[in-house]
């Protein structure tokens, strides 16, 4: 079932970071799936979302894949 979802995380790690490791994809992931999942989930039982998380959702998330630093060590993967 989230086989189309994993395919997808591949890639855009590919496409922004030039690899698609356990790290591109887990730093992908936090951006486009738990930070949203979260935010949206904060406000469930409110009737209506607020305006600015559709300013400050996408901001947040650019500064998760932005703050993304391959790891260049030997042993890094």
């Amino acid at each position: 079932m989230n086989a189309p979802l994993f395919d997808h995380l591949r890639r855009l790690a590919t496409a922004l970071f030039g690899r698609a490791g356990d790290r591109e994809i887990d730093a992908i992931s936090r951006a486009v799936v738990d930070l949203p999942y979260a935010a949206l989930r904060h406000h469930a039982h409110t009737p209506t979302l607020p305006t600015w998380l559709d300013t400050d959702l996408p901001a947040a998330a650019r500064t998760l894949l932005n703050s993304y630093k391959p790891d260049t060590s030997p042993n890094g993967t």
